[in-house]
């Protein structure tokens, strides 16, 4: 029975921390949500769990630069597609405001959240420009950025998700 218990508190938490990481992969699809962080979080978690034995501190760094770049792509691909389409900061704010008011009073899963950033940065243009053509020119490109941060981040918490159970295999 001792062998037993010994082999099960081995396989265990590679399997359990494994499934933890699952949660961040999906909330990767949602912009307000931090699925990275918490993905990071799971993975630090893990590596005090185990005494740091299964998952290096080099390991951890290079899990934390893929959620760094997220968190970068993140922020700036919504406010640059915005930018390019010119809309102006107030504009890509109000974007931001929309995008989280969005995401809780549509309950659709990223239908809010995208059509909250489209109307406020629309809105926003509307307000300072008074030029529908304008706004919805910079909203139009405001939502191609944020869909194409989405996607990064999607993709990054998939090669987290790799990285994590290639480092915590090859131990």
């Amino acid at each position: 029975m001792n062998n037993f218990l010994q082999s099960l508190l081995e396989f265990l938490p590679p399997i359990l921390f494994t499934l933890l990481l699952i949660p961040g992969i999906i909330a990767s699809f949602f912009p307000v949500l931090p699925g990275m962080l918490y993905m990071f979080v799971v993975a630090v978690l893990y590596g005090a769990v185990t005494g740091f034995e299964k998952i290096s501190s080099t390991e951890l760094i290079i899990l934390a630069v893929i959620v760094a770049v997220a968190i970068l792509i993140d922020f700036l691909a919504a406010s640059v597609g915005a930018s390019k389409g010119g809309a102006n900061m107030k504009s890509i704010l109000s974007g931001m405001v929309g995008l989280i008011i969005g995401s809780f009073f549509i309950p659709i899963p990223l239908v809010g959240t995208f059509a909250g950033f489209f109307i406020g940065v629309f809105t926003g243009e509307i307000l300072q420009h008074h030029s529908k053509s304008r706004a919805l020119k910079a909203a139009k490109f405001g939502l191609a950025g944020s869909l194409v941060g989405t996607v990064s981040n999607v993709c990054l918490s998939l090669v987290f998700f790799i990285l994590f159970i290639y480092f915590i295999a090859s131990y």
